[in-house]
This record gives C-alpha cells, structure tokens and sequence, in this order.
C-alpha cells in the first residue's frame, strides 16, 4: 500500500514538474518573441524629417539647370538610406555595402579605422533610432561635380566593447543625439543619378 502511495505521489510531482516546465517554456518563448519584436521595431521605426523641403532653393539653381528631374526630397531620402546602409555596415565592419556608396579616399578610411578596431579585438554596436532632420549646408557646382553638403541630426544608440565585452566607448543602452556632416557628390556630365559620399565630419 505505501508503496502505491509513493508511487502516486510521484506521478503527480512529475505531472507538476512537467506542467511546469511547459508553462515556462511557453513564458520564455514569448518572452524571446516580444524582446525580438521590439529590437526589430526599434531597428526599424527609423523617423526621419518632418520638413518638407523645397528645391526652390536658389542654392540648387545651378543643379535643375544640369538635372531639370532632380528632387530635392527624393535626394534627401536616398542620402538617409545611405547614411543608415553606412552607419550599419560600418559597425558590422563589413565593407562590401561600402564600396559603391563612398568614395576611395573616404573607403581607405573606413577600411583603416575598422582593420585597427579588429586589431584591439573590440566590437561595435549601432541602432539607428530616428534621423530627426536634415539640413542642407552648402551647394557646390563646379566643372566636374556637383556637391552637396548635408547635415544629419539623428539619435542613435550605440558603442564599443573589448574582446571580454567591457564597454569601452558609447552607452549599449541610452539613446544620444548625433550631429554629422556628410558630402554627396556626382560627377559632370550626369549620367546617372548616383551620388557618392566625398566627406564626412562633424
């Protein structure tokens, strides 16, 4: 008889432990799926300019002369897609998304800045939050080019961490506000609607 009891007693404890482990199996995959939903909504809902911004500036006067089809909003999306392909791929120290978008000598820079990050054995981490605004600093048409100087203000979280994982630069949890400068240029005689970044700064 005792050891019916005993034997019960067990098969309802493993009942319990087994019932209990598919309810935190459950938890925890839930749990997973909404920590993956919002790291990816917050990779994603990327707010860019509320301005809507007008090629009747007469600093582009001299660019609808050589390009009667150019959109100012329409250059200004492409240049925040650029800005976010190269921020990305930068951190992720891949430079193949690069090659097209930068210039050799602004390449060579990137190239030399992630090969010393691998030589320290850091990493880095970048989530685009929000491109707030952009601002068009300066238009220059020379016989060659046309160059465009835009001013990102972004937030963004963002940092560097050793080969132990101490964080070693930025914050991997608070959001900051950024401000850079970055210019576009396109060669003379236009022949497509490609643009490449020539400079980067503050």
């Amino acid at each position: 008889m005792n050891e019916m009891a005993e034997a019960a007693t067990n098969l309802a404890l493993i009942s319990l432990l087994w019932i209990w482990w598919a309810l935190f199996s459950i938890l925890s995959t839930a749990t997973r799926k909404r920590e993956a939903d919002d790291t990816e909504q917050l990779g994603h809902s990327i707010r860019t300019a509320d301005a809507t911004p007008s090629t009747d500036d007469e600093r582009f006067v001299d660019v609808l002369q050589l390009d009667p089809a150019f959109s100012l909003n329409a250059f200004l999306d492409g240049a925040s897609q650029a800005y976010e392909t190269i921020a990305v791929a930068y951190a992720a120290a891949d430079i193949e998304p690069l090659k097209p978008l930068l210039s050799h000598d602004v390449l060579a820079a990137f190239e030399e800045a992630i090969a010393e990050r691998k030589e320290r054995g850091e990493t880095a981490e970048f989530i685009l939050i929000a491109i707030d605004r952009v601002d068009v600093v300066d238009v220059e048409v020379t016989r060659d080019a046309i160059e465009v100087t835009l001013r990102f203000h972004t937030q963004v979280v963002w940092a560097e961490r050793s080969t132990d994982g101490t964080v070693v630069a930025g914050d991997p949890i608070n959001v900051v506000k950024m401000r850079e400068m970055w210019t576009f240029a396109r060669p003379i005689p236009i022949t497509s609607d490609a643009w490449t970044i020539v400079a980067t700064g503050v």
